[in-house]
């Protein structure tokens, strides 16, 4: 799991404003189909990867971000 910057044009919005894509990896040795899944969120907040991954168990490796 891992988030990237990305800037987003909408109504409403400065455009300079930051937005977050989460990327999500199923691991190639762990599914015969890996899939990379993306995750559009308008902040880095850590509870928007806490909430998609609720539930899970397995590994899963980050870069250490605390939030």
């Amino acid at each position: 799991a891992d988030e990237t910057t990305l800037n987003v044009i909408q109504d409403g919005r400065e455009t300079k404003s930051k937005s977050y894509m989460w990327l999500y990896h199923s691991g190639g040795h762990e599914s015969e189909h890996p899939i990379v899944l993306y995750e559009y969120q308008a902040t880095r907040a850590g509870a928007h990867a806490a909430n998609f991954l609720q539930g899970f168990s397995g590994h899963l490796q980050v870069d250490g971000y605390a939030g």
